[in-house]
């Protein structure tokens, strides 16, 4: 497939395909533009575009039922202030899609 790089500075960073991920979720985008989330796994930088930042908070993470178990790219959820839940992406499931194997 084809890989979708963004350049940094002079760094290329891979673009993970989230919305792959999440079986097709829709995007609020309009336009061109786009925000790019770096994220770091096992020291390596990946960034994720996102609609957009809603805040920069520390959270409590909570375990996901069972109903969220194929899903296997979300981890975890937190409650946000306003009653909203947000849930916790597995930054290395969305790297290596379920082909890696723990050591």
């Amino acid at each position: 497939g084809n890989t979708m790089v963004l350049d940094i500075r002079g760094e290329l960073i891979q673009v993970l395909a989230i919305r792959e991920a999440l079986e097709g979720a829709e995007s609020e985008l309009t336009g061109d533009r786009q925000i790019a989330m770096i994220v770091m796994n096992e020291g390596t930088k990946y960034a994720i575009l996102v609609d957009k930042v809603l805040e920069k908070t520390e959270v409590a993470i909570k375990p996901l039922g069972k109903k969220f178990k194929t899903l296997k790219v979300i981890s975890a959820a937190t409650i946000f202030s306003g009653g909203k839940i947000g849930f916790i992406l597995d930054i290395d499931e969305l790297v290596h899609g379920g082909d890696h194997h723990e050591a």
